[in-house]
């Protein structure tokens, strides 16, 4: 979808026309929900392109020559995610020109952004007071108002949020939590339950006002609003498995609430030891995931529309939501996860790696968390400090298959086969039987096997591999690649890589193995197209340009192919195909 297009769709939600998103099936699970996302990823647009006019335009408005410098160097910071020098920018800017409109907006978004709520409600009581409104203010206000437990004036600042789908959403959320705590049970239910009315909604009405009446209303009536949650989806995410077993344990059925434990097929969790903390009479339970207040209430419903609206391409309303969900409640350490993530996104491993490292030993969430702080260490370019996470969780949990997976694609990435072989090797002992789910197992294996030049094991785990997942283009074009190579299964090979194309068509390294299937079965002519288009698709990868190579000289396109060698040599190949390109590069392929 073009920018124009999302602009224009993000006026229509401005101007109440009727955009409604899709079903959401899933509630909070590992995968992001996309109409949810797409909805409150146009909040983000809505701040451009409906709080002032031609706003999307970075020379609109631009303040005073004698101030334009601050902000335009705050505008440059805020695009490359450097919030504290956006925030120090503004912050300079609005010293000279304190009612400047356009000023107050960005500096108010990037202070939230950077989680400087008391700053960003500052600035938004000031835009208040001057008729200048525009997106999340009136929600930061009616937030800080709900931690004073001013309902009254939280309500009249919610009831005064813009009319757009998302607020659509969030309002009947905010208002049922805030009659909540004016002890409204009446208005509280009727608020929450009137979200159910919206198209893909219902998950997240029923379980919020569950919460919400707990300890208020007949367990046949909780029960009642929780199996009904739970029957809505397929697959029950782990989150709401988490709750709803919090609320059996709470209520003396721990047998059920072990049950539910059973189908959480999230790896992040510890199960055994979740199903300790229920067995036992006193003790914790699961109360981390207990709703204990109506501000409580609130920031669950905050975080649950970041954790939708997160995503890799554009995670700017994500970052607010989050940083929102944290603000109305301190050492909520989902919120503390998730917002690491997005800072790991971002590239700020530091700030990820703090919050990550928040998070207590004691805690049901610190293996998400440790896992979450090696990954981030490995793509911090710090491996040996990411192993030596994993190595401290392993000595925790040294039953846990998930731990070895994450070290064995750890020594992967550093070509260290026997490191990464041992521990897939502990993995697939842990694992009591094969699901569909272990095909990466058995694939990751099989690259390290392959790789260490024991191809009849590999062959061995990609078929495995390959029966657990028959769809799996990866599998499928690793395996036709190796047989290609080797010059053997070559019918079979063309025909797992074609399958793969069509599974992933815009994949470059799959687009370039069915080209070099052809080119091993003579079948030139036929390779030079193919190998062109991989080009286009990956043009910096050596390989991948160094076949087209050979494909050119063998139609006699000699000219071509010694452009697309000498191309492939800048690219950095490694040594051994580097000596390869320089012999072709002297003598051809003749």
């Amino acid at each position: 979808m073009e920018g124009d297009q999302i602009t224009q769709i993000c006026k229509e939600f401005c101007d109440g026309k009727p955009v409604v998103p899709k079903t959401i099936k899933t509630y909070l699970s590992s995968l992001r929900s996309a109409p949810l996302y797409f909805v409150l990823f146009c909040t983000l647009l809505v701040l451009n392109s409906c709080t002032s006019e031609n706003s999307l335009d970075t020379r609109a408005n631009v303040p005073s020559t004698s101030n334009a410098g601050n902000y335009l160097k705050g505008r440059v910071a805020y695009n490359n995610h450097d919030l504290n020098d956006a925030t120090s920018s503004f912050r300079d800017a609005l010293k000279k020109n304190p009612n400047e409109n356009l000023l107050l907006r960005r500096s108010f978004i990037a202070e939230l952004e950077a989680g400087n709520l008391d700053h960003a409600i500052e600035l938004a009581e000031r835009a208040v007071k001057q008729q200048k409104t525009s997106t999340f203010m009136h929600l930061v206000i009616g937030l800080r108002d709900t931690k004073q437990e001013s309902w009254d004036k939280a309500l009249e600042n919610f009831a005064k949020m813009e009319t757009t789908q998302v607020n659509e959403i969030l309002k009947p959320l905010l208002r049922g939590w805030s009659y909540r705590g004016k002890k409204d049970l009446l208005k509280t239910k009727q608020n929450l339950l009137s979200l159910k009315k919206k198209r893909g909604f219902s998950l997240l009405s029923l379980l919020h006002t569950a919460l919400a009446l707990q300890d208020q209303e007949k367990i046949l009536f909780i029960d009642r609003l929780l199996d009904e949650a739970i029957g809505s989806v397929e697959e029950i995410p782990s989150r709401l498995a988490l709750s709803v077993a919090n609320y059996y344990q709470k209520t003396g059925r721990r047998d059920k609430a072990i049950d539910l434990i059973d189908k959480i097929k999230s790896k992040d969790f510890d199960l055994e030891m979740l199903k300790q903390r229920i067995r036992k009479v006193k003790g914790p339970g699961l109360s981390e995931i207990s709703v204990q207040s109506p501000q409580d209430g609130i920031s669950e419903a905050l975080f649950d529309i970041a954790s939708a609206l997160r995503d890799d391409y554009n995670n700017n309303a994500a970052l607010i939501f989050v940083h929102l969900a944290n603000y109305m409640r301190p050492k909520f350490y989902s919120a503390q996860i998730l917002l690491g993530e997005i800072l790991q996104e971002r590239g700020k491993y530091r700030k990820a790696i703090k919050e990550f490292e928040q998070i207590p030993a004691e805690s049901m969430f610190f293996k998400m968390a440790q896992l979450r702080l090696s990954q981030t260490l490995r793509r911090h370019d710090k491996p040996h400090a990411a192993i030596r996470v994993l190595e401290r969780l392993q000595q925790r949990q040294p039953k846990n298959a998930e731990i070895f997976t994450r070290l064995g694609d750890i020594y992967r990435s550093q070509k260290n086969w026997d490191g990464a072989i041992s521990a897939y090797n502990r993995a697939i002992n842990l694992t009591n039987k094969d699901a569909k789910s272990d095909w990466t197992l058995y694939y990751s294996r099989g690259v390290a096997l392959e790789q260490s030049g024991r191809w009849d094991m590999a062959e061995t785990d990609f078929m495995k591999a390959l029966k657990l997942a028959p769809n799996q283009p990866f599998i499928m074009n690793y395996l036709g690649y190796a047989w290609t190579e080797q010059g053997i299964n070559l019918k079979k090979a063309e025909q797992l890589i074609r399958k793969a194309v069509s599974l992933r068509p815009k994949d470059g390294y799959i687009t370039d193995s069915l080209g070099w299937v052809l080119y091993q079965t003579s079948r030139f002519d036929e390779a030079v197209p193919i190998l062109e288009r991989a080009v286009r698709l990956r043009p910096n990868d050596a390989t991948i340009t160094d076949h087209l190579g050979d494909a050119y000289w063998k139609v006699q396109r000699r000219l071509e192919a010694t452009y697309q060698w000498k191309r492939a040599i800048k690219m950095h190949p490694d040594a051994e195909l580097k000596e390869k390109i320089q012999r072709k590069l002297i003598f051809g392929l003749d």
